[in-house]
């Protein structure tokens, strides 16, 4: 009788650890897509932030640029389809007046 409560406790404990284990595996998935989804989310709001700051710091930055705003514009990997081949797609030339000076300590 006692082996019998002791075969069946310790079949109990097992299908515990087992449920116990499946539910943990349950949730660390489901943290793992709603992780995802938020993360996604800030990196897309990361990404249009970076954006602007690269156009207004290009227009700090190069002030007498033949370029205007509109060809400072990123290009965008979504915005150009498969279809379009390197030959469709106008490229901007833009002359950049750099003065440099240097402060020499003596």
């Amino acid at each position: 009788m006692v082996a019998e409560q002791t075969k069946e406790w310790s079949a109990m404990v097992l299908r515990q650890l087992h449920e116990e284990h499946q539910l943990l595996k349950v949730n660390i998935q489901q943290q793992n897509e709603l992780l995802s989804r938020l993360m996604g989310g800030y990196q897309e709001a990361q990404m249009k932030d970076l954006e602007s700051r690269h156009e207004r710091f290009a227009l700090i930055l190069f002030p007498h640029s033949s370029c205007n705003a509109d060809q400072l514009d990123v290009l965008d990997a979504d915005s150009i389809d498969q279809s379009t081949s390197v030959d469709s797609i106008d490229l901007v030339e833009c002359s950049v007046d750099v003065t440099y000076s240097i402060n020499l300590l003596g």
